[in-house]
């Protein structure tokens, strides 16, 4: 017999993962990612066996439209307990942008 408890969620909005204010940027459009890690849980004290891959999903995220930033994120983190292990699982959606390089923003001003 296994013992399964759904437990808690989170969610949560950002504006931008970096500064974007005085930048030119071009808007590739929406993607979303999930990414999941597994920690050892005792009751009260858990100890994760991994880092929370919160930078590969915003890599991954950014990587699928070819940009380098993101805007309006939105993003939520679920739990599921299997007896002494619980299963995060980190859900990311955003816009993803390209910033303009010096050049060309040089260019869009003039």
């Amino acid at each position: 017999m296994t013992v399964f408890q759904c437990a808690s969620s989170q969610a949560g909005i950002a504006v931008s993962n970096i500064p974007l204010e005085g930048k030119n940027y071009k808007i590739l459009g929406p993607a979303e990612t999930r990414v999941s890690w597994v920690s050892l849980d005792f009751g009260i004290l858990a100890f994760p066996l991994e880092t929370p891959p919160i930078d590969r999903a915003m890599k991954q995220i950014m990587a699928k439209k070819g940009g380098n930033a993101l805007i309006n994120l939105r993003f939520s983190t679920y739990r599921a307990i299997y007896l002494f292990f619980t299963i995060h699982t980190f859900h990311l959606k955003a816009d993803v942008v390209k910033l303009a390089e010096a050049k060309e923003a040089k260019k869009e001003n003039q």
